[in-house]
């Protein structure tokens, strides 16, 4: 009850931002249209077409660096919601709405851990961003009573067209964001092995 309680909480502020009318950067090859959305071909991280789907930034930015990881740093019970479930129902609009994102189009693959230094670690691979610091993937890592929330995020490449994303981490409930760096991956199993890396070292902290 106190995770459903939470989830409806975030989604109905979900709504309100999805709703404003908010002006957003399409990517190259869409076609813009009303309310900062864009109509494009939603393809995912790996490649992999899917249907046409209306793109909308602040919706899945609301998703992915706040219900996600307000959810699964504060609420256990939320991350085995999703290592059951593996996917993002909960995120899509009631009959009445009309989703701004194909939340169909993520996967979530739970990677067991070994019972002792290395924790069960879920990964969700988004549509491909359009928009700078939208998710490529993320990794939620199931700590017990709590959780890591480490992201791979799209990026302005600036003077180094090298670095194509960016490596963070949400903490302290989710109010606090650790800035690892820019890297030159987009792909999945590097981000698996630099996530496992991070899990190695101690998570940060809020500074006193």
């Amino acid at each position: 009850m106190k995770t459903f309680c939470k989830l409806s909480s975030l989604l109905s502020l979900s709504l309100l931002i999805a709703t404003s009318g908010c002006e957003t950067t399409s990517g190259s090859g869409s076609s813009p249209t009303q309310s900062g959305q864009s109509t494009t071909k939603s393809t995912t991280s790996t490649g992999q077409t899917t249907k046409p789907w209306v793109y909308n930034r602040d919706d899945a930015y609301f998703v992915q660096h706040r219900l996600l990881p307000t959810m699964a740093l504060d609420d256990a019970e939320f991350v085995d919601m999703l290592k059951a479930t593996r996917n993002l129902d909960f995120c899509k609009r009631s009959k009445k709405g009309k989703d701004l994102y194909d939340w169909d189009a993520v996967t979530i693959e739970v990677v067991a851990g070994d019972g002792n230094k290395i924790p069960d670690i879920l990964f969700l691979t988004f549509l491909t961003p359009k928009d700078v610091s939208l998710c490529y993937y993320v990794a939620i890592a199931d700590m017990g009573a709590t959780a890591r929330y480490i992201t791979l995020e799209k990026t302005n490449a600036l003077n180094d067209t090298d670095k194509k994303a960016n490596l963070s981490e949400w903490y302290d409930g989710a109010k606090e964001k650790r800035n690892y760096g820019q890297v030159s991956y987009t792909d999945l199993e590097q981000f698996k092995s630099a996530v496992t890396k991070l899990l190695s070292k101690p998570a940060p902290t809020k500074k006193a």
